[in-house]
């Protein structure tokens, strides 16, 4: 039977703060708090960047080693003929396959 895991689209929100979030939790410290109520969290920050390994190693320090880490990349198409090429999903796919390696990362999302 299929296990059913509950998260959010990223975890980093002021609105979250004495609602979610106690009041005074360090902002660093807030990925910790929520791996310990969901089991997954989609990852936003990849979409816009690709992030330094150094976040990659505190994320995964931060959470339990079953979080499902759902990363969201962006996908480059061919300017001439606006289709996916080769290169870029090769890319994407190689970005993932690292995303994978560093973290336990259970989920890739391409956007």
């Amino acid at each position: 039977m299929s296990k059913l895991q509950i998260g959010t689209s990223g975890w980093v929100y002021k609105h979250w703060i004495d609602i979610f979030y106690p009041p005074h939790l360090p902002s660093g410290e807030q990925l910790s708090f929520y791996a310990q109520h969901f089991a997954t969290v989609e990852i936003n920050f990849s979409f816009y960047r690709l992030p330094e390994r150094s976040v990659f190693e505190t994320w995964r320090k931060q959470t339990p080693s079953n979080t499902i880490l759902d990363f969201r990349f962006w996908i480059v198409k061919h300017p001439l003929d606006n289709c996916f090429s080769f290169p870029s999903v090769a890319i994407i796919f190689q970005i993932g396959i690292t995303f994978f390696l560093l973290l336990k990362v259970a989920a890739i999302s391409p956007t």
